[in-house]
C-alpha cells in the first residue's frame, strides 16, 4: 500500500545552526537584556531585531534559511524574506509557555541556546483538535501515528539548533520541572513581496 501525505505541515529542522561561540555570546545578551515580566515565571527581552550583535551574528543566517523554507512554501526561490522581530526567552525553573501561536506573521522560528533535553521541549498542537474531523487516538488500543496525535513533542531539537514553522500552528512548552534555566531566541518573518493570485504584487517590508 503506498500513503500519500496531502496537504502536509511544514515543520524546517535546521541542525547546529550556531556554533559554540554564538550561542555563548547570545546567552549572555539574553540574560543582560531580559526584562522581568511581572506574574510571570518567563522573562523575555524586547525586540531585538535592530541590536548589532543579533544583526551581526544572526539575521542574515537566518534570512538564508527563510529563503529555503520559503521556496518550499511558496515554490519561489527569489522570494525575499524580512525578520519582523526576534527576541529572547527565558524560563526558569517551574516556568512553561501557554498554548500560543504568532499574529501577523508568515513564518515563525525558535533557537535553542540551552538544550532543550535538559529542560523542555517545544510541543506542537493539531490546530482542528478542537474541531473538525480528525483520527485521534483516545480510547483506540494502538500505536500513535503521525495522523491521530493530538500534539508533537518535538524531542529532536538540541542547544544550538533552529525550528521554522508556519506561524499559525499553535505550540506550548510544559513546566520546566528542573533546576536550569530554559533559554530561547523566537522571531516573526515574512516575504518582503507577496503576489496576491497573479494578478498584483503586495509589499509587506
Amino acid at each position: 500500500m503506498n500513503i500519500i501525505n496531502a496537504f502536509p505541515t511544514p515543520i524546517a529542522y535546521v541542525e547546529n545552526f550556531l556554533n559554540e561561540n554564538q550561542i555563548k555570546i547570545l546567552t549572555h545578551h539574553v540574560y543582560k537584556s531580559r526584562v522581568r515580566m511581572e506574574y510571570s515565571n518567563i522573562t523575555n527581552t524586547p525586540n531585538m531585531v535592530n541590536d548589532k550583535i543579533i544583526s551581526n551574528n544572526l539575521i542574515p543566517e537566518i534570512l538564508s534559511k527563510l529563503k529555503e523554507f520559503g521556496s518550499q512554501l511558496y515554490g519561489d526561490e527569489k522570494m525575499e524574506w524580512v525578520v519582523k522581530n526576534i527576541w529572547g526567552n527565558l524560563t526558569i525553573p517551574d516556568g512553561g509557555q501557554g498554548i500560543h501561536n504568532h499574529a501577523n506573521s508568515v513564518v515563525s522560528g525558535i533557537i535553542y541556546l540551552t538544550d532543550p533535553n535538559e529542560t523542555n521541549h517545544t510541543t506542537f498542537i493539531r490546530n482542528n483538535m478542537f474541531s473538525g474531523y480528525a483520527f485521534l487516538q483516545h480510547r483506540v488500543k494502538g500505536k500513535f501515528t503521525p495522523y491521530n496525535r493530538n500534539e508533537i513533542e518535538f524531542d529532536v531539537a538540541k542547544q544550538g539548533d533552529m525550528v521554522l514553522f508556519p506561524s499559525y500552528l499553535n505550540h506550548f512548552v510544559k513546566d520546566n520541572n528542573t533546576s536550569n534555566n530554559r533559554i530561547t531566541l523566537s522571531f516573526n518573518s515574512f516575504p518582503t513581496i507577496m503576489s496576491v493570485e497573479g494578478w498584483y504584487d503586495i509589499s509587506l517590508s
